[in-house]
This record gives structure tokens, C-alpha cells and sequence, in this order.
């Protein structure tokens, strides 16, 4: 914040996984509450608190500039699904902030299940040189395979094959990087599923693996 204030710029806060904690702690404070000069714009989802099935997001921040939000938005494509905005009303208009928060912390403990089981599936199945971290919070898990892999290559050929579904870490960088990198998603996997994805996934491995 200092910074943006020094040389005068925006900061756009794109933290759609800031309620979905996996642990028991305190929330950090956004950025947009410290800040005191309205340079903050935050980006937040519903469908990674309350449904994943209900594509709504929303931004905050100074009128004038969620105005040019609002136009733009127009200009794309009119607006968002007037379905999901019903379904997303009428929820509120029969249902307290309590009952809101008690949902998302239902949610979060499923994807703290589901978080653990695909844990304790990879320390059983995968090789000691696929390093991964466990999530504190959001939905995801990365696991960074020995330099050489092409996770391009893996998703391409081997997930196809093998029926597991994956996401190679160049679709996250903006350079040639994180080719040896993969994200997991855990949020919607049923718990029997896990077991054999994992093992799946390893099998993707020992593929890469010859072919280099």
C-alpha cells in the first residue's frame, strides 16, 4: 500500500479463496481494509464459498472506478446469468449472515476431507522426488516433479490415456516457466476416487520419467 500510494497506482486484490480455510486461524486482513486512500479493488467469488456450480463473482472498490467495471461488463456480454443472480438472492432473503457463514464452514471442512485423503494418497503412491505443499487454505494442491518433466507433455498424452485430469503449471506463468509443475484440484473428487487417481497420476510419472 505504501508503495501504490508512493507512485500512485491501483491494486487489484484478486483473493477469491480468502474464506476457504482449511485450518483453524485467524483471517489476515485484506489489503482492502488498510486501505485509507481507495486504491484497493477486490476480486471475490461465490462459487468458491457458497457453490462451484454458481459462476458469480464481484468487485469492490471506489465507485468510480466499479462504474467502469459495470460498463465494460455490459459491453462483454450484458450480464451475468439472471439465474444464478435469483438463486443467489433468494438464498439471502431467507437466510441470515450467520446461516452464510456456517455454509462456507461446511464447505470447507468437505475440502478439508477431501484435501487429506488426496495427502495421504500422494505420500502413498507418489516418488520422493515429486514435492508438493499442503494447503492452508483454497482448493488445490501443486506438486513440482523433478526439472526436465513436461507437464504439457503428461497432460497431453498420459492424462488423456489414463483418464486423469490435471492442469500443467505453464498455464499459470506468464514466461516459458513452472513446465515441470501440475495442480490438483481436491474440491469436488469423491473420497473413493481418490485412491485411484493417485495412482493414476504416478503412473504419469514413470512415463515421463523414461521418456527423458
Amino acid at each position: 500500500l505504501q508503495i501504490a500510494s508512493r507512485y500512485d497506482l491501483l491494486i487489484l486484490e484478486d483473493d477469491p479463496y480468502q474464506l476457504v480455510q482449511l485450518e483453524e486461524r485467524d483471517l489476515l486482513p485484506t489489503l482492502q481494509s488498510l486501505d485509507r486512500e481507495g486504491r484497493v479493488v477486490r476480486l471475490d467469488s461465490f462459487s468458491k464459498i457458497f457453490a462451484p456450480g454458481l459462476r458469480l463473482g464481484y468487485a469492490s472498490g471506489p465507485v468510480e472506478i466499479i462504474g467502469y467495471f459495470q460498463l465494460y461488463k455490459q459491453g462483454a456480454n450484458l450480464h451475468t446469468s439472471a439465474m444464478d443472480q435469483a438463486l443467489l438472492t433468494g438464498f439471502f432473503a431467507n437466510h441470515t449472515d450467520e446461516e452464510f457463514r456456517a455454509l462456507i464452514r461446511g464447505n470447507c471442512r468437505i475440502y478439508r476431507r477431501n484435501r487429506d485423503a488426496v495427502v495421504a494418497a500422494a505420500r502413498k503412491h507418489l516418488p520422493d522426488d515429486v514435492r508438493y505443499h499442503i494447503p492452508a487454505e483454497g482448493m488445490f494442491l501443486w506438486f513440482e516433479m523433478p526439472a526436465g518433466f513436461d507437464a504439457d507433455r503428461m497432460v497431453e498424452s498420459d492424462g488423456l490415456d489414463l483418464g486423469v485430469l490435471l492442469v500443467p503449471g505453464s498455464g499459470f506463468s506468464t514466461t516459458v516457466g513452472l513446465k515441470n509443475y501440475m495442480r490438483a484440484s481436491f474440491s469436488m473428487i469423491a473420497p473413493e476416487q481418490v485412491e485411484e487417481g493417485m495412482i493414476r497420476f504416478a503412473r504419469m510419472i514413470e512415463r515421463e520419467r523414461k521418456r527423458r
